[in-house]
């Protein structure tokens, strides 16, 4: 092509911007074949192909998703603390239609009909088998539709087939088989024998921890902690009152026997009765009268013998003895009468009785702590016993709850294995698989105008890219523009060739 008149062609196209109506006919009038010919075999193309495509037939279905057990009661398998979990419609509706649409369900569907009737071929050979179960279920998986509104709880089926009865037996088979997935979906994960079985284990374990707790009470003799706690504490308060009371009774004797001692240690064990003064003193009497016969001998010695004479130097040394006891005599003496003092004999009876006093005090002490001893150990232990039986009593309860517990779950999985029995759901058929004769595709109508617009806006296209990949000079304007030469005389192709 030409560059020169390609690019004067685009300035003849665009020198006024647009190309005026009388242009435009113009164009279409030259490149009428071309115009024409693509839209007859738009025409043609499209209503062969309607022809020859094989008829569709759709059946339609409507199931309710109610608010039912799968909803708001708990499933007896879940065990222990549970919380109650919100779930939105729109999300429980969402997950039905993934169910609806599963492979399983299609499978399942497909192996009842038979692969053939969705291929439509005879039946395949056993290696071929694989393949062809994985076609069909992409193809019914295609013309499949499920739906549902934001602001209802209805899910719209859809299935397209190439016979009626092929579409509204799949889909009836497709909704009997999922009523059935959905009660195997949402029943509970144990069955009832489980949870009978484990309810009697508990049981047993339950009567066991029971046995324990009374055994323990009995042997340890205990009626009521509380109450024995507040015996033994009341017990004990009174064993250390009486503790003070006895060390302030044995210091109390103690002082009582250091005074007592003192007393004793300060007295005689005899004391003076009575006492006579002036009495005549009948020693000195008798030391005088002794006193004259000694000198009545001396004298008569002394006259007889000389001075060193053996019997009178022995009366002269009488004399002098007689005379010196004479002189520690006196003239009168006084007579004192002594006896028992009874005041020491009731000191020391009242010493004995607070000796006794104290040593039975002593052994009261020892014997109240001992007791004390005793009691606070029996406290200790009452304390461990009560831990202990805390702990028994905790086994106990923990047993109890998980029976109780499983006993609930035990009634729930029942009730849940009647209701699956007898395939009770939230789920309601409210229009079953309808039967629909008249074909959905292929839309012959809407095709042939779909391809009468096709075929004129295709061949107007065609008509103007034509002309835009034309170069050859047509009108006066195109001589002008392009040659720069005046026109004198312009001949059509009919008077071109008349002349000739």
């Amino acid at each position: 092509m030409n560059p020169g008149a390609s690019a004067g062609l685009r300035d003849h196209f665009h020198k006024d911007e647009l190309p005026s109506r009388r242009e435009l006919l113009r164009i279409l009038f030259r490149q009428k074949r071309k115009f024409i010919g693509f839209f007859v075999m738009a025409v043609v193309a499209t209503a062969i192909a309607t022809l020859l495509t094989t008829p569709k037939y759709e059946s339609e279905a409507k199931l309710l998703i109610k608010v039912g057990r799968e909803n708001v009661s708990m499933d007896p398998s879940v065990l222990g603390p549970t919380m109650q979990l919100l779930q939105d419609r729109a999300n429980e509706i969402n997950s039905e239609i993934e169910i609806l649409t599963s492979t399983y369900l299609v499978e399942q569907v497909i192996r009842e009909i038979g692969v053939s009737e969705y291929l439509n071929i005879d039946d395949p050979e056993p290696d071929e088998l694989s393949a062809a179960y994985e076609a069909a279920v992409l193809r019914f998986t295609d013309r499949l539709s499920a739906s549902s509104s934001s602001d209802d709880n209805i899910i719209t089926l859809t299935f397209q087939a190439r016979t009626p009865e092929l579409a509204q037996s799949s889909l009836a088979m497709l909704i009997g088989l999922y009523l059935d997935r959905h009660i195997e979906i949402h029943s509970t994960q144990a069955s009832p024998a489980f949870f009978e079985q484990r309810s009697a284990e508990l049981l047993v374990k339950l009567t066991a921890a029971e046995q324990s707790l009374d055994r323990f009470r009995n042997e340890r003799q205990i009626a009521s902690i509380e109450i024995q706690e507040e015996a033994l504490i009341s017990q004990i308060s009174g064993l250390e009152t009486n503790l003070h009371e006895v060390h302030g009774q044995i210091d109390a004797s103690r002082a009582r026997i250091a005074a007592l001692q003192n007393s004793l240690n300060s007295r005689s064990e005899t004391r003076e009765l009575s006492r006579v003064t002036g009495i005549t003193n009948h020693a000195s009497d008798e030391i005088k009268k002794r006193l004259i016969e000694l000198r009545f001998q001396e004298a008569d010695l002394a006259q007889r013998y000389a001075d060193d004479e053996r019997a009178l130097v022995d009366v002269r040394g009488q004399i002098e003895v007689a005379l010196a006891e004479l002189a520690k005599e006196e003239e009168t003496h006084t007579e004192v009468t002594t006896g028992i003092d009874r005041n020491l004999e009731a000191l020391q009876l009242e010493l004995m009785t607070e000796r006794a006093q104290l040593y039975a005090s002593m052994a009261r002490l020892q014997s109240l702590r001992q007791e004390l001893q005793t009691k606070r150990a029996a406290l200790a232990q009452l304390a461990d016993d009560e831990i202990e039986l805390l702990r028994l009593g905790r086994t106990v309860d923990i047993a109890d709850q998980e029976y109780r517990e499983y006993i609930a779950h035990h009634q729930r999985a029942d009730i849940s294995a009647a209701l699956d029995s007898d395939k009770v759901s939230n789920v309601s058929i409210v229009q079953p698989a309808s039967y629909s004769s008249k074909p959905v595709a292929p839309r012959r109508f809407l095709n042939l105008v779909l391809s009468l617009f096709i075929g004129l806006f295709g061949g107007v296209g065609i008509a103007f890219l034509a002309e835009l990949l034309d170069d050859s000079i047509k009108t006066r304007q195109d001589v002008d523009d392009r040659l720069g030469l005046p026109v004198l005389i312009a001949l059509s192709a009919e008077e071109y060739q008349s002349c000739m």
